[in-house]
């Protein structure tokens, strides 16, 4: 089987600070049982010595064990004769998985090597079509073993972040050439890929969650659907970032009523409906008003859930709420939308942002005319304050899973500190006089 690599731009460091109740592990290896074990493949290049990795027993970080680059295969060797073979282009890899549902994610292994400096090498990375592979290499010595974190949410490398997308692989490879091979080669061991996911999904924001994902459009006609800037940033949605659709009907639409295009994704992962989700509510921003339909397909896509709910108002944000609390108990993976189902030929084009999952508003509070209620400065750096209200403010500060991350009572115009934060979006509840408004906060 053959596989390529490419020597690219991904970052040998983990950054993310998430929790680490909600990192759950994909795969462990620490080659004490069976190898391969379950989506583990070791094999070689075609037109290369017939050896790769395999289980041994005279070196391990932990335990008895770890792999070796060519224990394995017609033409594998002892690690204990000192050296590997010429022409080894050996591979461990792993997968599929998925990140689908994940905020943040991680790879991490330890090694010990020896190679020839410069000709011969370790390389690590990842792939997203089961061919080509990005990352890392690693030639000459390191006689100690040492842990690497490989981090696949980092939007910096080549491939990008790796949160929201399937059918993703790890590889680990070691190849060398035909000359003057006595080194000890690779050994690897305690292997761990993990993924940082919400207990609940709670907002698809297009922003922190849901703008790597494949939105695709399903559609008779030449609709289109792509990520835009917010047309209307303003009242309930400040955002930068949302889903743009629009349709010339006047040329395709014959049926009545007209269904339209059919906006989804399948990045959403296995979600069950439960009491506390199977309200889901999104903010549209319509050139007309017409019926929407929210689908939610379950796997193999054998059947769907179905709600209706029309838009009131053009030319600005509105949120709609689309309940499926009849379905309770059901399982989908895949979140589908048609923004406009409606019986005349009409060219239309629908904004879509703030997918919410939970029982809050995406959006903000109705605010008397006579009081501006306000966070300032937002975006902010260290410090925030309140303006608009005025005695006890209870703050309650939450990630977008609705982990509780900061929650204290506060004065008016009095400094609530943020340094305990990450760069990102965050969401704050402010509860005065009985009426309790939410926002998002952008930490810079």
């Amino acid at each position: 089987m053959k596989k390529q690599f490419l020597l690219m731009l991904f970052v040998v460091m983990c950054s993310a600070t998430y929790s680490q109740s909600n990192w759950t592990t994909i795969t462990s290896e620490n080659f004490e049982g069976t190898f391969p074990s379950t989506s583990w493949s070791a094999m070689y290049n075609s037109g290369y010595t017939n050896a790769y990795w395999g289980k041994v027993n005279n070196v391990s970080h932990t335990g008895s064990y770890s792999a070796w680059c060519a224990a394995a295969g017609t033409n594998g060797i002892s690690p204990t004769l000192g050296y590997y073979p010429d022409n080894t282009n050996s591979w461990l890899v792993y997968g599929p998985f998925d990140l689908s549902d994940a905020l943040a994610a991680r790879l991490s292994f330890y090694l010990k090597y020896s190679t020839e400096p410069t000709n011969d090498y370790f390389y690590y990375g990842v792939s997203i079509d089961n061919g080509s592979y990005y990352g890392n290499y690693l030639t000459g010595t390191s006689n100690t073993w040492t842990k690497y974190i490989f981090n696949l949410a980092d939007s910096s490398t080549y491939l990008g972040n790796l949160c929201g997308q399937k059918n993703i692989r790890i590889a680990f490879n070691f190849k060398s050439n035909g000359t003057y091979n006595h080194y000890s080669g690779a050994y690897i061991d305690d292997i761990i890929l993990e993924k940082y996911s919400p207990m609940n999904l709670k907002l698809i924001d297009l922003e922190t969650i849901g703008q790597n994902w494949n939105w695709k459009l399903d559609d008779g006609s030449n609709g289109t659907c792509s990520l835009e800037a917010n047309p209307s940033p303003t009242g309930i949605n400040k955002s930068m970032k949302c889903l743009y659709y629009d349709e010339p009907y006047s040329m395709y639409c014959t049926m009545s009523p007209c269904i339209g295009d059919e906006i989804y994704t399948d990045n959403i992962g296995d979600l069950t409906l439960t009491s506390d989700n199977c309200k889901i509510k999104l903010m549209v921003f319509k050139s007309l008003i017409s019926n929407i339909r929210v689908r939610l397909y379950n796997k193999n896509l054998q059947y769907y859930f179905e709600k209706i709910v029309s838009n009131t108002s053009t030319y600005k944000w509105e949120e709609l709420t689309f309940d499926f609390t009849d379905n309770i108990g059901s399982i989908f993976d895949r979140f589908s939308i048609f923004p406009d189902s409606r019986s005349n030929s009409t060219t239309s084009y629908c904004y879509i942002d703030n997918i919410s999952f939970n029982s809050f508003s995406t959006g903000l509070n109705d605010i008397s005319t006579s009081r501006n209620v306000s966070i300032d400065p937002n975006p902010v750096s260290d410090n925030f304050h309140i303006i608009g209200l005025e005695g006890t403010i209870k703050v309650v500060i939450t990630d977008l899973s609705g982990k509780v991350l900061i929650q204290k009572q506060v004065s008016s115009n009095e400094n609530i500190s943020v340094n305990s934060l990450t760069k990102g979006m965050y969401l704050i509840s402010l509860s005065n006089n009985g009426v309790t408004y939410q926002k998002k906060l952008i930490k810079k």
